[in-house]
């Protein structure tokens, strides 16, 4: 092989050739005839990773790229050869040239170095996807018996017609001549003699032999060590002698690609009996590539893809394959080439060629196409039912000036990011100091790329809203934004809530990383900004979710993530990202935008018109601002409200004087001046801010009701009680409340937020003042608010225990107030929040609080109808089908309330009316695991065996929900256990067995409620019925030992039971 200068343009390179491993791209090297410096003019693309060799065989210029290393697959194929295609734009065909499997059989004798060469067979082109498809159930006709079928989706694109020329024409040469594998290998091994030497666990690149060339019978396992010395030569499959097995054989058919390494012989025979007789081999990275980069693609066998394979045939096949792609070469005209479309231009079309489809049936049932699509769109956002981000980004827009944060939009670290394939960085600092206006301005940036390069994702934490506060959320979001960008993805959501019993169910926090895992893998490239991430109250599953997204391999992910510099957080990105992409956003990186913010806010903003002819006086405010803001914006916001009061400089200077040096100063500064007459109302509203989780900030007609409440008075609330204007709520917390709204016109938005007014989306707009919702201002409030730093007066009452107290009685004494119920919600606004708050609360409020029992005494003992009303706002599912409503006492239990149950016993309630959504008392209880609840019922005469309700009996609603503790009071409490069965058959007619605690708790998997009821049956003959009843239907499932190990206990009252081994699993049967 010469070497000549570079070529003069990357046009001139018409043949791209993609290697998958190292070994592969060094016997592709070593085929070229000359070798070439990259072209003169090249240039890589932006979002190009690849490393390039360049060269010509015969009368072709040949451009190599190999995948990255260690990253294998389909997508990684994809992306390899897409970035190719973008820095090499005239390659106008392609081949796939590496190592595969055999899939041998009786009609195809397929060896070790053999080559298959992927051909369209009729029904393919040449590559299918073994694993793109659907998994279904089906039964078979005439039986019950189940079966799981998968059914392939999808087609893949057929190799360039100039290609295909090529190959026919090397095909019926080579049927006169022969190949010239042997000439040309060895013309290898004289140029590069290295390549023949062998090494441990590196073989040179030559034939192993034919003794090395085994192939065993599927059902026979591999027994142990690198080589098959120990495995039985009669187990192995007789095949004659090759006359010269120096000489590989060329095999054509089709190549089955997938994302997974088969080693294992029956899984490979059950994958060639899905793709047809014509299938002869099995890989990694064809799949990804026909419909990205039009190609052949040729594979030298290396193994049997069973357990047997090891890596001695690799470099070998390696070759073999390398060299049939030089054989195709000379026989590929260059004419054919010429007339041959680009890749890249072929691609394009075939997308223009799927859209016109498109465009054509949706033009034949567009109506009906457009309401599935819709319906199926809108199914699948309700199932994720995800926080929406936008809300967040518009918030920070719109507060954002022109150039805010342009130190790091126009810096070197963000630049570097947008280049690199894999990147993340994490920016720090102070609360207040602007992250989340310079997320915004990140996500700003990059949205407004023509055209977008990846999937942009993002996703703000925020202290205002559960639903922004946790992994489950980030994921749901995430995923929503992927489907919405990424059509050829929705089918991974689309299967997974169809398989959450069609979106019945909600997906499990693992099933929504399974979920993002394989839409990000599709997706090959994401951008992800994470904003504000220490504000996720319980943050270690976090961040062990974004180091292990950091690390994966499996696609590119450019990240950015911001947060407070705290502890956890340093130490998990300290470990995965470059402690050069650690930015600290210090005070002399925003001190220009602060002074940009401040100097807008006192020359424009109508508040500061007073000091417009004296320019020393406005420069004075700006540097004061500037300079003692200490690099925090919200500091900064916090003053504003000081300065505006000031009528004239001296006064004005004293103010400036007399600044807090800190954010928490502002914030005590504010507290201070609260007027003495406000004091409670001000407790109340920030304690409804400050603890309760809401995942909707609360509007303010909840607070004019709840501040207008008299917990300690005879008339508890009484409307005229309430604020005349609800827009004074604004009033009470000045500076740590915004308030919504959306119908008054400010100056500027901004002003409106400065003045604590923040302003709905233009859709949300109300006039009513009632309706606008109230929040604490920044995360950093509520952080003050809650800490042992607060303004001494505020200590005890905002303290959590105390608080908590307080809302719960503020709530009871509410909901047991003339006039307030389900019905007149629209009249009595704190109606619904108490319903839903009033029982958490409690359950943290101070014990032994008597103000507080009495209350939920009085609550309970009133009106039973009112009761089971607004508990059934409390919990949904109190009530059962139908409304069905308990008594008070049903509910007590229901929420595990010991001493209000006790006192309702006390007082005479009966504790087995049938009610309720679990029909009696002791079956909420217990279904609740409120065991000592359980007790008490139990002790008050409570039927520890009576019937009702959707679990029937106690046992069984405690053994459904895994509840152990529970089940072990009730049974050392008597309950009948396998002896209920047949009286609740005889009670219910479509009752059966199956539905017993025994078999419920079998199938669900609780095993310590499955021994313990086991052990029931074991000592009472009784049971025996049952027990021999449902033991076809438990074994009809694969029982692990433990479980069998159970059921073995059992032969005293069940001795035909057959217990046995049976090839990797415990079963159990009957004669």
């Amino acid at each position: 092989m010469s070497t000549s200068q570079a070529l003069e343009s990357r046009e001139l390179y018409t043949v791209g050739w993609i290697a998958a491993l190292p070994k592969e791209l060094s016997a592709a090297i070593v085929m070229f005839d000359e070798q070439h410096d990259k072209p003169l003019d090249f240039e890589k693309h932006p979002s190009d990773s690849n490393s390039y060799h360049c060269g010509r065989i015969e009368n072709h210029n040949v451009v190599v790229a190999c995948l990255p290393h260690g990253i294998y697959g389909t997508t990684s194929a994809a992306t390899t050869a897409s970035s190719m295609l973008f820095s090499f734009p005239n390659v106008k065909v392609g081949l796939m040239v590496g190592i595969g499997a055999a899939i041998p059989s009786d009609t195809n004798d397929i060896r070790l170095g053999d080559v298959v060469v992927s051909l369209p067979d009729g029904r393919s082109g040449g590559i299918i996807q073994y694993d793109l498809g659907k998994n279904h159930v089906e039964t078979a006709s005439g039986s019950d018996h189940i079966l799981h079928v998968f059914e392939r989706r999808g087609t893949l694109n057929t190799p360039p017609q100039a290609l295909l020329n090529a190959t026919g024409s090397l095909k019926a040469r080579a049927r006169i001549h022969g190949h010239q594998f042997p000439e040309l290998l060895q013309d290898m091994l004289r140029r590069h003699p290295r390549m023949a030497k062998s090494k441990p666990r590196q073989p040179g690149y030559i034939y192993q032999g034919q003794e090395k060339d085994r192939l065993f019978r599927a059902s026979y396992p591999h027994m142990s060590g690198l080589g098959c010395k120990d495995c039985d030569p009669a187990r192995e499959i007789s095949r004659d002698p090759r006359e010269d097995p120096l000489t590989p054989e060329v095999h054509y058919g089709v190549i089955a690609s997938g994302n997974r390494l088969i080693k294992d012989a029956t899984e490979r025979d059950m994958i060639a009996k899905d793709s047809g007789e014509d299938c002869l081999c099995l890989e990694m990275e064809a799949a990804g590539l026909m419909n990205a980069f039009p190609c052949l693609v040729i594979r030298g066998i290396c193994d049997y893809a069973d357990s047997h394979k090891n890596d001695d045939w690799q470099e070998y096949a390696a070759a073999t394959a390398a060299v049939y792609a030089k054989e195709v070469l000379r026989y590929l005209d260059s004419a054919d080439v010429t007339k041959t479309s680009r890749a890249i231009e072929v691609i394009e079309q075939l997308s223009e060629g799927v859209h016109k489809m498109e465009v054509s049936l949706k033009g034949v049932a567009k109506t009906m196409d457009e309401t599935q699509a819709n319906t199926v769109y809108h199914n699948i956002v309700k199932w994720l039912s995800a926080p929406d981000p936008s809300t967040n980004f518009n918030e920070a827009q719109e507060q954002r000036r022109e150039g805010t944060g342009s130190w790091f939009l126009q810096g070197q670290v963000l630049k570097e990011w947008r280049k690199k394939a894999y990147a993340r960085t994490w920016l720090h600092g102070l609360s207040g100091c602007g992250k989340t206006i310079l997320s915004s301005s990140i996500i700003g940036l990059l949205q407004h790329e023509d055209p977008p390069p990846c999937p942009l994702i993002y996703f703000f934490f925020d202290f205002r809203n559960s639903t922004k506060q946790s992994l489950d959320g980030m994921l749901r979001s995430l995923i929503t934004q992927l489907y919405q960008q990424l059509p050829h993805l929705r089918h991974h959501v689309e299967e997974s809530c169809e398989s959450h019993k069609r979106g019945t169910q909600q997906p499990s926090r693992d099933s929504l990383k399974g979920l993002y895992d394989t839409m990000a893998r599709d997706a090959a490239w994401i951008r992800m900004i994470l904003d504000a991430v220490d504000e996720a109250p319980e943050r270690s599953d976090l961040l062990d979710w974004i180091e292990s997204s950091v690390g994966r391999k499996e696609y590119n992910l450019q990240l950015i993530v911001t947060s407070r510099l705290e502890e956890d957080i340093e130490s998990t990105f300290l470990r995965c990202i470059n402690p050069g992409n650690q930015i600290n956003i210090e005070q002399n990186l925003v001190d220009k935008d602060i002074r940009s913010y401040v100097s807008h806010r006192i020359l424009e903003e109508q508040a500061f018109k007073r000091w417009q002819r004296q320019p020393k006086v406005q420069a004075k405010i700006i540097e004061d601002l500037t300079r003692k803001a200490g690099g925090m914006f919200r500091w900064v916001v916090c003053q504003f409200a000081v300065i505006e009061k000031c009528l004239d400089y001296p006064s004005l200077c004293e103010a400036l004087e007399a600044l807090p040096k800190t954010l928490e100063g502002t914030y005590e500064r504010m507290l201070k001046d609260i007027p003495e007459v406000n004091f409670q109302h001000a407790t109340t509203l920030l304690n409804m801010l400050i603890w309760s989780d809401q995942k909707k900030p609360l509007r303010l007609k909840e607070v004019v009701d709840a501040i207008a409440v008299r917990a300690d008075r005879n008339v508890v609330f009484d409307p005229i009680n309430r604020m005349p204007h609800a827009k004074d709520v604004l009033r009470i917390c000045s500076g740590l409340i915004l308030v919504d709204r959306g119908d008054i016109e400010f100056p500027s938005m901004k002003r409106a937020r400065e003045l604590g007014y923040q302003p709905a989306h233009a859709s949300d707009k109300m006039s009513d003042p009632m309706e606008w919702t109230c929040q604490l201002a920044h995360a950093s409030v509520k952080e003050y608010l809650i800490s042992s730093r607060v303004f001494e007066k505020f200590r005890l009452p905002l303290e959590e225990e105390i608080a908590k107290t307080n809302l719960a009685k503020m709530c009871l004494a509410y909901l047991s107030s003339p006039g307030v119920d389900t019905d007149t919600i629209d009249k009595f606004h704190l109606t619904t929040y108490s319903a839903k708050w009033w029982l958490l609360f409690a359950t943290h409020a101070t014990v032994g609080d008597q103000s507080l029992y009495t209350l939920m005494i009085d609550f309970f003992m009133s009106d039973g109808g009112k009761v089971a009303r607004i508990c059934s706002l409390t919990e949904p599912q109190a009530n059962g089908p139908n409304n069905s409503v308990g008594t008070p006492l049903y509910y007590a239990s229901h929420f595990g309330l010991e001493l209000v149950v006790q006192e309702l016993l006390r007082r005479g309630m009966d504790t087995n009316i049938l009610g309720g959504g679990y029909g009696r008392p002791l079956q909420a209880a217990s279904a609740g695991n409120h065991t000592r609840t359980v007790q008490i019922l139990l002790a008050g005469g409570a039927d520890v065996d009576g019937v009702g309700g959707p679990y029937d009996t106690a046992v069984q609603a405690a053994s459904s929900e895994g509840h152990f503790e529970t089940v072990q009071v009730l049974i050392n409490a008597g309950a009948m256990v396998g002896q209920m069965d047949a009286q609740i058959a005889a009670l219910r007619p479509g009752w059966r067995i199956e539905h017993s605690p025994l078999s419920t708790a079998h199938k669900i998997g609780h095993t310590q409620v499955l021994g313990i009821i086991l052990n029931t049956y074991m000592n009472d003959p009784r049971c025996a019925s049952s027990i021999e009843r449902l033991s076809p239907t438990l074994c009809r499932i694969r029982t692990p030992e433990y479980w069998v190990y159970l059921w073995k206990r059992t032969s005293r009252i069940a001795p035909h039971l057959n217990v046995e081994y049976q090839g990797d699993q415990w079963t159990a049967t009957f004669p």
